[in-house]
């Protein structure tokens, strides 16, 4: 009986430790499974989005990067609930001037886009997505007017990209144009500064069609405008084939730094005495309506003086004062250097000066004799006795001329 119990007892105990040590195995495989699950969700989910227009205007082009070699694929449609289409793409290691940046970009063309439509898209990366984002196709309608927001010189700390995004979203821009000068400089620091620039202006690049071109940041040389243009974007509209209206907004004040109009005047190869009285009678009835837009048009946006008012020059006032503050503070650092070692050089000059010696009378018994005693210091209450003599007879020799009026 008592053999039983202990059989009993030792199986039990054998079962529970099994069972605990199943349990132990299931923890440690659900942990591991977890991280698993983690690390790759960090290093596929995408981020950086943005879009640009394709070969057509039935074709738009969506990329972003994530951290590792992950799979490239759009899910998209017309339903912001439901992503009914879908398009494969590839994926590129960029790895120049880019060694701890994200290096895996990846990219996919949607074709066959209807006109003057949203789409609804989500980016997906090994099943991991972001967003969803948006963005509308253009018009086939050839009397719109397309308006683009264009700027350059646009750093990665700049103050201009929350006034840019709302602007982007205002809805009246067909695309942004940025005309060079990315980041300052996307290659910097190994191409993070480019990842920092890219997440902030995701939220402009992955709604509208981000166009670009290179800039002197982007070693090569590119026109710069004058100071009133700091702090400051651009809006290009497109009235027609032969009618362009652009202006300068001021980012702080968001008022009109200047305004022009590009008309193209010569519309072909040919000469306006060749032409039949019925053409030449479309292109006065053309010039006309095109002359009642620009006035409608100049009505609310005059164009300014020559010198910009003051309440523009905000953006180049702070550019300067800015740049004159690191000036100061330069040469004020290069000063305190200077005093800073001048003074170690006087410290260690005067620590390097040999004591003089003083020489004074000792009293002694034997009067009428001269004794002297050398020693390195004087007191603080004593005159500089540097080789005197002083007569310690009666007083009435002409060396007690020596003595003040104190000692006698």
């Amino acid at each position: 009986m008592g053999l039983m119990r202990s059989s009993r007892g030792c199986l039990s105990t054998t079962v529970c430790g099994l069972t605990m040590y199943s349990l132990f195995i299931s923890l440690l495989w659900v942990v591991g499974h977890c991280s698993h699950v983690y690390e790759e969700e960090v290093s596929c989910h995408p981020e950086q989005v943005h879009i640009a227009f394709g070969d057509s205007l039935t074709e738009m082009t969506i990329m972003w990067s994530t951290e590792k070699n992950c799979t490239s694929e759009i899910s998209y449609g017309t339903d912001p609930w439901h992503f009914g289409q879908k398009e494969t793409g590839e994926m590129k290691h960029f790895t120049l001037l880019n060694s701890r940046g994200l290096q895996c970009l990846h990219r996919v063309k949607l074709k066959g886009l209807k006109p003057d439509t949203t789409y609804f898209y989500r980016p997906i990366s090994n099943n991991i997505s972001s967003g969803p984002f948006y963005f509308h196709t253009p018009t086939k309608d050839t009397a719109f007017a397309h308006e683009f927001l264009v700027y350059g010189d646009l750093g990665a700390q700049s103050d201009s990209i929350p006034r840019l995004d709302t602007e982007a979203l205002s809805g009246r821009y067909s695309a942004v144009l940025h005309i060079g000068d990315f980041a300052y400089n996307m290659r910097d620091d190994g191409g993070q500064v480019g990842d920092v620039f890219m997440r902030l202006i995701e939220g402009i690049s992955s709604r509208l069609p981000y166009m670009t071109s290179v800039g002197n940041h982007e070693d090569w040389s590119a026109f710069r405008s004058a100071l009133p243009a700091f702090d400051s974007f651009g809006r290009l509209k497109i009235y027609n084939a032969t009618h362009l209206y652009w202006e300068q907004i001021a980012v702080n004040t968001s008022k009109m730094i200047d305004n022009i109009w590009l008309v193209q005047n010569s519309h072909g190869p040919f000469k306006g005495e060749k032409l039949t009285k019925e053409v030449t009678n479309k292109i006065e009835e053309h010039k006309e309506e095109t002359n009642k837009i620009i006035a409608a048009t100049n009505q609310g946006h005059s164009k300014p003086e020559a010198e910009t008012p003051e309440s523009n020059k905000v953006g180049s006032v702070n550019y300067l004062a800015d740049k004159k503050t690191k000036i100061v503070v330069g040469v004020s650092a290069g000063v305190l250097v200077i005093i800073i070692i001048l003074t170690i050089a006087l410290i260690c000059r005067i620590r390097q000066r040999k004591p003089r010696k003083y020489r004074r009378w000792e009293q002694t018994v034997d009067y009428g004799r001269k004794f002297y005693s050398s020693y390195e210091h004087v007191g603080n209450n004593e005159k500089d006795t540097d080789d005197f003599e002083v007569d310690v007879t009666d007083g009435n020799l002409p060396t007690s001329k020596l003595l003040n009026d104190g000692d006698r």
